[in-house]
């Protein structure tokens, strides 16, 4: 119905080829600058302090009981989450309410790269080590049964990663 009388292409399917030789062409781009970025990450991964220089393949990884903690914790932590935003006093919790997100976040990634067996682990571990003590601490100031034990659930992660930086 839209195409033209005399035995060409429809209207518009040179402009498609023109567009997707376009696109190809971006995503060469892309692609080369994405391999360049790469590099740079990897080069900066070898500078950064405290990094082992060997992981063994069963150090981290799937069966680390670790990973069930990491993965714990960030249940508890959006399960609290989710209780405060629905009581009255949500809007005098403005800092357990930010670590709570904080915390829920870094024991996602961290679950992420131990499950993966990261050469960057202990950094993270780290940072996840702070985070969820600082947590703890900031849910145990609150008498709800939810932030009591999501206090206990925090610091118990908190230990954890701390044991796996020794």
């Amino acid at each position: 119905m839209y195409h033209q009388r005399n035995n060409t292409m429809p209207y518009g399917y040179n402009n498609a080829t023109n567009v997707a030789g376009a696109t190809t062409n971006n995503m060469s781009n892309v692609a080369g600058a994405a391999t360049n970025n790469m590099a740079n990450v990897a080069g900066a991964e070898a500078n950064m302090p405290n990094m082992p220089q060997e992981v063994s393949p069963y150090q981290y990884g799937c069966q680390h009981p670790l990973l069930q903690t990491l993965q714990n914790c960030e249940a508890m932590c959006e399960h609290t989450l989710t209780c405060l935003l629905y009581m009255n006093d949500s809007a005098c919790r403005a800092c357990q309410i930010q670590l709570l997100m904080d915390c829920g976040d870094i024991c996602g990634v961290a679950a992420k790269f131990v499950a993966r067996n990261s050469p960057c682990c202990q950094v993270i571990l780290r940072a996840c080590a702070q985070i969820c003590e600082a947590c703890a601490c900031e849910c145990a100031k609150y008498p709800d049964p939810e932030s009591q034990m999501c206090a206990q659930m925090c610091m118990h992660c908190a230990n954890e990663c701390k044991a796996c930086l020794r």
